[in-house]
C-alpha cells in the first residue's frame, strides 16, 4: 500500500492491483468471555453512482482473534505497516487499553487506540441496523471476504429478540466491526494525519 494524491486528495493505492481507497480503518473489540478481535476494512476511493446516494463500498480485508493481548497488538502493528494506519478504533477507556500500550517495545511505531466518531451511539441495535442497510440488495456496500468469520458472528445474534439489553462489548468481533462501521457512517476524513472528525447527523 502507498499514499498517492488525486486532485489534492490523499488516497491509498494498492501497489499490486492499483485499486485506490479513501480510508483504511482498523477496529478492535477487547477480550471478554470471547477472544479479542481485530479487523481492517477499506473504503473505496470512488463512489458507486449506480446506487442511491452514491455510497462507497467497504471491504473486510483482515481479521484476527485471540485472548492474548500481545498477539492482538502484533497483528495490529503488522497491518498498520502494511495498510499505513497508526491508530485503531476502539474503547480507549477499557482496562485492556493499558495492556495494549504495555505491549509496545521501544523501537515499535506508535499504534494508538482512539474512539470512533459518536462512540456513544454505538450499540447492538445500531450495529444490526447499519449492517442490514449495508448488506441488503440492491444497496449492498459491505463486503466480507471468503474466509471472513464476521458473517457467522452476525448470524449468531441475528435471531436474538432483546437486542437493546445486549452489551456490544460482550461480542468482541461485533464490537470491532461496529467501531469501524460507525466511523465509516458518521465520521468524515480529517484534514491531517488520516484522522476523522465527527459529522453530526440524525441517526436513530
Amino acid at each position: 500500500m502507498k499514499v498517492v494524491w488525486d486532485k489534492f486528495k490523499k488516497v491509498f493505492e494498492d501497489k499490486e492491483t492499483g485499486k485506490e481507497y479513501r480510508r483504511i480503518m482498523s477496529g478492535i473489540g477487547w477480550p471478554y468471555d470471547k477472544p479479542g478481535f481485530l479487523v481492517v476494512i477499506t473504503e473505496d476511493a470512488e463512489e458507486d453512482f449506480s446506487l442511491v446516494g452514491h455510497p462507497r463500498h467497504l471491504h473486510v480485508v483482515e481479521e484476527f482473534e485471540s485472548y492474548v493481548m500481545e498477539e492482538l497488538y502484533r497483528s495490529g502493528l503488522k497491518w498498520g505497516k502494511e495498510y499505513l494506519f497508526d491508530s485503531v478504533l476502539g474503547n480507549h477507556e477499557n482496562v485492556n487499553r493499558n495492556m495494549w500500550d504495555l505491549c509496545r517495545q521501544e523501537d515499535d511505531p506508535r499504534l494508538t487506540i482512539k474512539p470512533p466518531a459518536l462512540e456513544e451511539k454505538l450499540s447492538m441495535v445500531f450495529l444490526r441496523q447499519i449492517v442490514k442497510k449495508m448488506t441488503t440488495a440492491p444497496q449492498k456496500t459491505l463486503h466480507f471476504g471468503e474466509d471472513s468469520t464476521l458473517a457467522g458472528h452476525l448470524h449468531g445474534i441475528a435471531s436474538t429478540a432483546d437486542m437493546e439489553n445486549i452489551k456490544l462489548e460482550q461480542y468482541p468481533a461485533l464490537a470491532a466491526l461496529g467501531n469501524v462501521l460507525i466511523e465509516a457512517e458518521l465520521g468524515r476524513v480529517g484534514d491531517s494525519g488520516g484522522g476523522f472528525r465527527p459529522v453530526r447527523r440524525r441517526y436513530k
